[in-house]
């Protein structure tokens, strides 16, 4: 054999040694799970059974490894995309990490390596009423207010993302996706309005019931079954039904809650208005209303009741129609609330936010007025948030 074809041998037997080098390299690094560089799994602490890395978020884009010996379990949420565990030859361990009741188990049999990865826990509503902020007040003043902690004044960080978990969708899409937390009730839960009003047809007006001379309650308002998906009204699927508003899987979020109902009279002033709607005890079970009486008010001040039923002034509150649609006053009167206006014996009227003299009650049938609706309800207490709540940095979902 001449010394060419001895150099092209060995040539070919060294690309084929490169080639196989590579196989393998491969087919080692793609049985293990991806291990960050700031994991130490230390060589010293691999006779024991388990070795873990405990990363801790730093609240600053990073994680810091634990010096603790054990998980935390208070204000940390365990991601578990980023964690995971292998066996002492390298290979990825399934299923071998559970969360039960906010603690961290991990199950195996086998000599085990695990980097864990535990991020800040995002607030719920329950952390607010424990920490208020700025534009939230504690206590109304009215000992049976429905909510510990209501928003309050022209413009709180209150803002908030429901059918969408991306902030530049909810942001550049606010009709859709931009509501405001009214607050949050005794059991920990937010309580949303819809910023802008639903829409029907392109316009923005609906009547509360199509008649007005028999006495509907609001139960059996047409209003009441086409937010809800509940056929047999003139509306079908006005919200609850409808995945312009309620994409796939949202309507889970969403508590459902006993509403009350009844009649306000117009001698009232309005700490009367609102006690008097608090001591309703008639209900329905649903997950989505309107707005009370009492929400207009408290959303003015922190001292809440000092709007008169004709108030000009309360306006200015943040949960006023004008201030959060600049198309609301040439397209509507105003919104429906969940008070009825109960003085009248041959027909009857429902109490309107009116976009300019406070409250004002309109009959709630289709040939006489048609008023704005935004849809109301409660988040499911367990949900979870991030972002600071202003209309640049809503409150995300993240659960």
């Amino acid at each position: 054999m001449n010394l060419n074809k001895i150099k092209k041998y060995l040539i070919i037997s060294l690309v084929l040694f490169e080639v196989c080098v590579i196989h393998l390299a491969y087919k080692s690094f793609s049985n293990k799970p991806v291990k960050l560089p700031e994991v130490k799994l230390k060589e010293i602490e691999k006779e024991k059974k388990n070795t873990y890395a405990v990363m801790i978020d730093d609240g600053n884009g990073g994680y810091t490894e634990s010096t603790e010996d054990k998980f935390p379990t208070e204000g940390y949420k365990l991601n578990t995309e980023k964690s995971g565990c292998i066996d002492n030859e390298g290979n990825a361990i399934e299923n071998v990490l559970s969360v039960v009741d906010n603690k961290v188990l991990v199950s195996t049999g086998s000599t085990t390596y695990c980097y864990l990865y535990f991020d800040i826990k995002p607030p719920i509503a329950g952390d607010i009423v424990d920490k208020p902020i700025d534009g939230v007040v504690e206590s109304t003043g009215v000992a049976e207010d429905e909510l510990a902690v209501r928003y309050y004044g022209t413009n709180p960080p209150n803002y908030i993302c429901f059918g969408t978990n991306d902030k530049n969708t909810c942001v550049n899409d606010t009709d859709k996706y931009m509501y405001r937390i009214i607050g949050v009730d005794k059991s920990g839960r937010f309580k949303l309005i819809k910023k802008t009003p639903i829409e029907q047809n392109s316009d923005k007006l609906f009547h509360w019931h199509n008649t007005y001379n028999t006495d509907t309650k609001w139960p059996e308002s047409d209003l009441y079954k086409g937010l809800n998906g509940i056929s047999g009204g003139t509306y079908n699927n006005l919200f609850i039904g409808n995945t312009t508003y309620v994409p796939s899987g949202w309507e889970g979020k969403i508590e459902t809650i006993n509403w009350r109902y009844g009649d306000t009279k117009s001698n009232k002033t309005a700490m009367q208005m609102v006690q008097t709607e608090q001591a309703w005890s008639t209900t329905t079970s649903a997950k989505i209303g309107l707005m009370y009486v009492a929400d207009y008010y408290f959303a003015y001040q922190k001292s809440g009741l000092n709007c008169n039923l004709e108030a000009e002034k309360c306006k200015t509150s943040w949960v006023h129609l004008s201030q959060n649609d600049s198309e609301a006053v040439s397209l509507s009167l105003g919104e429906w609330s969940m008070s009825r206006y109960g003085e009248n014996s041959n027909s009857y009227y429902w109490w309107s936010i009116n976009n300019k003299t406070g409250l004002i009650s309109w009959r709630p049938d289709q040939t006489h007025f048609n008023e704005s609706i935004r849809p109301v309800f409660y988040l499911k207490s367990n949900t979870e948030i991030t972002g600071i709540g202003t209309q640049t940095d809503p409150y995300i979902i993240t659960n």
